[in-house]
């Protein structure tokens, strides 16, 4: 699936109205890939897009862990290419 401009709007809009609008927007850039890019093709259709709790890093290559020892996290909006997301356009769970 692609997402349209208008199908796009719609889901912002209602993102907006759940009360995300002030989440940042992420690109998962390795869920984008064509079997063409090693000829050029580097312009990719986005699939998916959903909510989601990102891992942050430390800035030495490591994931962040909070005083408590949980991994440190935040919630932003994701797209996604072909290879993570359903063909209703969500974010396929399990591959995050």
């Amino acid at each position: 699936m692609t997402i349209t401009v208008s199908n796009l709007h719609k889901r912002l809009c209602s993102l907006i109205e759940s009360g995300h609008g002030r989440k940042p927007v992420v690109v998962d850039k390795s869920s984008f890939t064509h079997n063409c890019e090693g000829d050029g093709i580097t312009i990719l259709d986005l699939a998916g897009l959903g909510i989601v709790c990102v891992p942050q890093g430390d800035g030495d290559g490591a994931i962040k862990v909070n005083k408590d020892g949980t991994e440190s996290c935040r919630t932003c909006l994701v797209l996604v290419g072909s290879d993570k997301a359903n063909l209703k356009g969500d974010i396929v769970p399990n591959a995050m």
